[in-house]
């Protein structure tokens, strides 16, 4: 009877044991692969949307501005009371105000810092109706709502 060159059995289970050590290693790598990959694509996601805000934001603060208020002419009387008319209407077209309460002071690079609790302003509306040439106004109000359940201010 011939003898027949194989494997061991010990041979066979160190095999089986390297073999699944390297399995479990790659499966462990696809998974961090795949939880860093959906980390960065969250972060993406969100970055895109504050990205798009400040766009919006920077448009509409450079658009913003104060209509010329018209005035008729009239006498000296009527004309001062018509100028002061004229400039507590002005002090509505663009108008801001900071939080009040102890927390919205913050520093920031050193600095003391007062958070805006909202601005409102008139601007030309980005979004116009095709063909139409007129200008159009809209008032636009940004406002900071804290979020307090996502808020990691307090934390250390």
């Amino acid at each position: 009877m011939k003898m027949r060159h194989a494997f061991t059995l010990l041979e066979m289970i160190l095999a089986m044991a390297l073999s699944s050590v390297i399995i479990v290693g790659l499966l462990q790598l696809q998974r961090s692969l795949t939880n860093n990959f959906s980390v960065a694509q969250n972060l993406m996601i969100i970055d895109r949307k504050v990205s798009l805000l400040f766009n919006q934001m920077e448009h509409d603060f450079t658009s913003a501005y104060i209509p010329l208020l018209e005035r008729e002419k009239k006498n000296d009387k009527e004309n001062a009371e018509a100028e002061k008319k004229a400039n507590d209407q002005r002090k509505t077209f663009f108008v801001g105000a900071f939080k009040d309460s102890v927390g919205s002071v913050s520093k920031i690079d050193g600095k003391r810092v007062e958070l805006l609790a909202y601005a409102s302003f008139i601007c030309t509306n980005p979004f116009q109706v095709v063909d139409e040439r007129r200008q159009r106004l809209v008032r636009v109000i940004y406002e900071l709502v804290v979020d307090k359940t996502k808020s990691t201010f307090d934390e250390p």
